[in-house]
């Protein structure tokens, strides 16, 4: 199994309904990408120097983790929430799960 981990920071000044927002929408990967094993996503603590929003997904395979990188409905939740979450500054890494 693997782990993909996703940290996206916001852009300055966007508020927390903005950045609940963008979790909510992001609740939605497991039930549009099955074959994600384990799943969790949260904002960062409101007195965190960074806001951001944290996504872990886990997959049985490479293979399972490279078809959620290119799967149409995953790649549409990036477009929705690319106005609050800079992804020029995103960090994204995969260790053993």
């Amino acid at each position: 199994m693997l782990k993909h981990i996703f940290i996206g920071k916001t852009y300055p000044g966007k508020t927390e309904a903005e950045l609940s927002a963008v979790v909510d929408i992001l609740r939605h990967l497991p039930t549009i990408v099955p074959w994600i094993k384990a799943f969790s996503v949260e904002k960062t603590l409101d007195w965190s120097e960074t806001q951001a929003v944290v996504l872990i997904a886990e997959f049985d395979t490479p293979e399972d983790w490279a078809r959620y990188m290119n799967d149409p409905d995953h790649l549409a939740l990036g477009e929705k929430i690319k106005g609050t979450i800079d992804l020029s500054c995103m960090s994204v890494v995969q260790t053993v799960a």
